[in-house]
């Protein structure tokens, strides 16, 4: 954000305010693009907790998770089809980071 008002003033050379009233103008972009943000950056928030409180090989799995189930979601929920190279390379991204972390258990 600060990066970007920066830019506006020091580049454009325009007031800072110019951000500001283009928000207020489109607001269903502005909310199109800030809710994702908004959960996208609560979700790093407890990843980062996550991680300082479960030992990093079992937080590698569950981050792995998390792509499963945006898949699974955009099947079921969405009705997205997914191609087979692409659930092969699914499958095969979990059974590696599966594989990677037994090494520290076996």
């Amino acid at each position: 954000l600060v990066l970007s008002l920066g830019y506006i003033v020091f580049v454009e050379r325009r007031p800072a305010m110019t951000a500001v009233t283009f928000l207020r103008h489109d607001v269903r972009n502005t909310l199109l693009m800030g809710v994702p943000a908004t959960l996208y950056s609560i979700q790093m928030t407890l990843e980062y907790v996550a991680l300082s409180n479960i030992d990093a090989a079992i937080f590698s799995v569950l981050v792995q998770t998390k792509l499963l189930a945006t898949a699974c979601c955009a099947v079921f929920i969405l009705g997205k089809r997914i191609k087979k190279v692409q659930l092969i390379s699914l499958i095969l991204l979990t059974i590696g980071v599966m594989l990677c972390n037994m090494k520290n258990y076996g």
